[in-house]
């Protein structure tokens, strides 16, 4: 007869591995049934009874989980139990309330309905116990005996390959139920060693030549059984027996002293090697921990848990020094980098993490460094080639993959494997290994080229997706919806009848057609009005609907089809990282505060896809109480491959994605690709308002077709647009924010200037001072960085040639841009005028963090990408009093995009009442690039001021 474990250890794992099928589902199939004690047989309660008890009842009644305040774990628990009176009377079973639950003459039942319930054989063991008195005690034995039933036979052990490892290129040791073997080449070798259970892990130390064989009984305890691998076969050196329940992991310190073990009853366990000695326990996860490792110096262990997170510990002292909280679901494996400044994990989530360390020795947060989605199911093993280079996974979905190391940039799938996967090690530098519950054993090449990257590194511009050759953008002014760039457009009238695709209105672009839409194009089989052209390959126009602008109350839109009436497909976008929208929704016109599930996962300039719309994140949530900035960071969002705005209700999906190249087979990570199609309602950044605008880039040569309807489905002859199809023309204009500033005798004075970029422009644009009067100082190098539309400068004067500046006077500033498709540079002149104001204001400046108040304006910082440095801001108070506001997000004046004021909690960059200085934390993000910057703070007081402009020099 079979017996199988209680529920709490039959099914509390959800992920179907060697953990779960492997583990229980053999370990209990060989417990066959006790035989019957005779009549005059002394029941020996550690041998006899709680064995029972253990497999029936203390999965829900133990020192941690004591349902009903009732322990059955140990006699001493038992008999110390809040509930112990009257739950056994020694010597009458029939009055025992154990026993009438267990033959279900009082409720409830015990063990539930739903559970295994003991065999007759079993209860009489425990009924005759209580007869003789209910005697006995707890003794120290050991597994075996602890688990008390005798082994089985071959017929009764399912075959499987629960662990594995290799000793050397060619030899590899296996892991069975109660033993091991050696495989070479052709032939196998079973070893004698004292092992008792399923064999869970083996793990060789450094050297090569001990191994840790982790072994166990779900329940009881587990097993490390350390053996000596010499001459081809393994020599027991000694068994420890710990942890109160199964062991899943072990680790070696990188000088083979030590050991470290984690397992299902919640804790770590570091052991000496030489006398088995348990020398320090380290608590504090809140599940089952799967996995443990040691990083190179020997110094801190990593553990992965079922509690959704990964903890670092020191070794010494068992203090923790960091919990990687950004798991959404139990984590199974944790490996230390090669060089030992990283972690990774992964688990449940199907995601790879990887976290830099900050610190050995100290408590610190690690940032995360990456996240990635890398199979369709459960991520349960992960290894290290032994050139650092490269990792590879193994999934429950049974696929094999390799990666980068450490962009984890997918090299692609290797292979399937036949079942659950149990192992996984790299042979050589070239292939890896992967062991099945099924008892196979499968070998894979490692692609070695990256299939894709991973994070986008140059997004493109809102307005235009592809790369494209324009005219010279000619000096001359041009009234809206006028190309400016010398193109001859021809004018046409709308052909009246109704339209349909075979019958398209043809035109020859670069042109302008003015229509409406009648009753019989709004009804028609194929609303709106239609439209062709013939197009080259690569050669893209611009199609814009001028009617909001116009007066019209149509709200345009356009889409892109192909001579047959399909819609043209403009590109595919693949889903990385899943979310959805948490505190509220958005609604088509908000750029702040996007809240997103496990924002932690994302990184500036990644695209969000949501409900058709593509969004890029520009700026981190600045605090608990917000979210994103998408791009540009102000003002209405833009949206890019010409894809709509739109609202989006709280809980509602949304995907980190990246656009795949045109014959480019998507990652198989089980997240959706999302076509998107050549349609728009309303233009990217919402320059045009409610009026449509998109970039086609035809895929071939051939004749497609244009088709112009409203939003809504309206109709009627008020209802008039002019149809506009030009080259692209990327241009811009600046706006200078205020037009007329104020100087103080003191302090500095800002201003800004916003450029409008139109028709896909996205370089940068410098701008320059032209004849400043003497003594008066500008931020250097000046710039709207590419992709920004925002730059912010102030004025300085020292006092003497403040004196000397006229009471009112203007300054001329010119901007250029340059860029590949334009021969000659587009340039902008304009005038900022200045009031000069004798009244003092608030002196502020930076200096360096350890620097003494009175120190001198430093004028550089160095900040290497991916950290956080710190300056520290002073002010002279005056007779100023309370508390003195230097803005919240927007607090670092003209830093580059990707740098930003951090820790500045819910009340900003603050300096209280009665204080006079604080730290600023500048923190870069890890892909901002080399380069200098010009920045300053500014001071929400009378007068505005700000400091010196400090020059921030970013390196990598």
């Amino acid at each position: 007869m079979v017996t199988v474990l209680p529920k709490r250890l039959a099914t509390r794992f959800s992920f179907a591995t060697a953990l779960t099928l492997a583990y229980f589902g053999a370990s209990v199939g060989f417990c066959l049934e006790s035989p019957a004690p005779s009549a005059a047989a002394t029941i020996d309660y550690s041998r006899q009874v709680q064995p029972i008890l253990t497999k029936y009842c203390s999965g829900c009644h133990n020192d941690d989980d004591a349902e009903a305040d009732v322990q059955l774990h140990s006699l001493e628990a038992l008999q110390s139990s809040d509930k112990a009176a009257g739950l056994i009377v020694p010597k009458n079973a029939a009055d025992s309330k154990l026993w009438k639950l267990i033959e279900g003459s009082l409720e409830p039942v015990m063990p539930p309905v739903d559970e295994t319930q003991p065999t007759d054989v079993e209860k009489q063991i425990l009924r005759d116990w209580i007869d003789q008195g209910a005697l006995g005690e707890s003794k120290s034995l050991s597994l075996r005996e602890r688990w008390n039933l005798p082994r089985s036979s071959s017929a009764s052990n399912p075959p499987g390959l629960y662990a594995m490892a290799p000793a050397s290129s060619d030899t590899w040791i296996m892991g069975y139920q109660d033993h091991v073997a050696i495989k070479k080449s052709q032939w196998m070798e079973r070893q004698s060693l004292p092992i008792t259970g399923r064999i869970t892990k083996l793990r060789f130390a450094k050297d090569g030549k001990q191994v840790a064989i982790i072994s166990g009984i779900p329940g009881l305890g587990g097993q490390i059984t350390i053996a000596e691998f010499q001459n081809g076969s393994l020599t027991h050196r000694r068994t420890i027996e710990g942890h109160s329940d199964a062991i899943y992991g072990v680790a070696w310190s990188p000088d083979g002293q030590s050991l470290a073990t984690s397992g299902y009853d919640k804790s770590v366990r570091l052991w000496s090697v030489a006398t088995g000695e348990l020398v320090r326990t380290f608590s504090g996860h809140n599940g089952a921990v799967y996995d443990v490792d040691f990083d190179p110096t020997g110094q801190v262990i990593a553990t992965a848990s079922a509690d959704e997170t990964i903890k670092l510990w020191r070794v010494d002292s068992g203090e923790r020094l960091d919990t990687m909280g950004q798991g959404e679901a139990e984590q199974y494996a944790v490996r230390f980098s090669p060089s030992g400044d990283s972690v990774l994990a992964v688990g449940a989530d199907r995601r790879i993490r990887v976290w830099k360390i900050q610190s050995l020795t100290t408590p610190t947060v690690s940032p995360m460094l990456h996240s990635v989605f890398a199979h369709e199911a459960a991520v349960v093993a992960v290894a290290f080639s032994p050139d650092g280079t490269r990792i590879a996974t193994a999934g429950e979905d049974r696929s094999i993959k390799a990666w980068t190391w450490p962009t984890i940039e997918p090299l692609g799938e290797a292979g399937r494997i036949t079942d659950v996967p149990t192992s996984l090690f790299w042979k050589d530098a070239k292939t890896f290994v992967a062991s099945s519950i099924d008892g196979k054993v499968h070998q894979f090449v490692s692609p070695s080229t990256p299939s894709q990257p991973i994070n986008p590194t140059t997004p493109l511009p809102p307005a235009a997706s592809e790369n494209h050759s324009v005219s010279n953008p000619s000096e001359g002014k041009t009234s809206k919806g006028n190309p400016s760039d010398g193109q001859t457009v021809l004018e046409f009238g709308e052909v009246t009848q109704t339209r349909s695709p075979a019958t398209a209105q043809h035109l020859q672009p670069p042109c302008r057609v003015s229509g409406a839409l009648s009753e019989s194009d709004a009804r028609s089989a194929a609303p709106g009005d239609w439209y062709s052209l013939d197009a080259k390959a690569g050669e893209p126009w611009l199609i814009t609907i001028e009617a909001a602008t116009q007066k019209s109350p149509m709200d345009s839109f356009v889409d892109i089809l192909d001579a047959s009436g399909k819609p043209v497909l403009r590109t595919r976008l693949q889903a990385l990282r899943e979310s959805y929208f948490t505190f509220r929704g958005k609604d088509s016109t908000i750029a702040d505060d996007f809240r997103m599930h496990r924002w932690e996962d994302m990184e500036l300039n990644e695209y969000l896809y949501a409900a058709g719309e593509v969004v890029r994140l520009w700026l981190y949530p600045r605090g608990p109480d917000s979210g994103f900035k998408v791009y540009p960071g102000e003002r209405s969002r833009w949206t890019y491959f010409d894809t709509t705005a739109t609202t989006h209700a709280l809980n509602e999906p949304a995907w980190i994605v990246r656009e795949l190249q045109a014959n480019e087979a998507p990652t198989p990570n089980g997240l959706p690709v999302f076509p998107i199609y050549y349609s728009n309602d309303d233009e990217s950044t919402r320059r045009l308002g409610k009026d449509s605008q998109l970039t086609f880039t035809p895929p071939e040569d051939g004749r497609y077709l244009i088709r112009v309807r409203d939003a809504r489905g309206q109709f009627g002859d008020a209802y008039r647009y002019r149809l506009v199809i030009t080259r692209p023309n990327p241009q811009f204009s600046l706006q200078l924010e205020p037009a007329e500033i104020t100087m103080r005798s003191s302090g500095g004075a800002e201003f800004s200037l916003v450029a409008n970029r139109r028709e896909g422009h996205r370089e940068r644009i410098d701008i320059r001072p032209v004849d400043l009067p003497v003594g008066l100082a500008m931020t250097s190098d000046l710039n709207v960085e590419s992709d920004q539309i925002r730059c912010v400068a102030t004025f300085t004067a020292t006092p003497e040639a403040f004196s000397k500046l006229p009471d009112a006077f203007s300054i001329q500033l010119e901007a250029t841009s340059h860029s590949a498709n334009y021969p000659q540079p587009q340039s902008e002149t304009l005038t900022l005028k200045v009031k000069k104001v004798a009244k003092e204001t608030m002196p502020l400046k930076l200096v360096g963090k350890s620097d003494p108040d009175d120190a001198e304006p430093i004028r550089e910082f160095t900040l290497q990408a991916g950290t956080t440095g710190v300056l520290k801001l002073v002010i002279d108070r005056g007779k100023l009093e309370g508390d003195i506001s230097f803005g919240n997000a927007e607090s670092g004046r003209n830093l580059p995009h990707g740098v930003f004021v951090d820790n500045i909690g819910l009340n900003g960059l603050l300096i209280p009442a009665g204080q006079s200085t604080r730290e600023v934390f500048i923190t870069a993000a890890k892909f901002v690039p080399e380069q200098v910057r010009h920045f300053h703070i500014k001071a929400s007081v009378d007068g505005n001021p700000t400091t010196l402009p400090v020059a921030i020099r970013i390196v990598r």
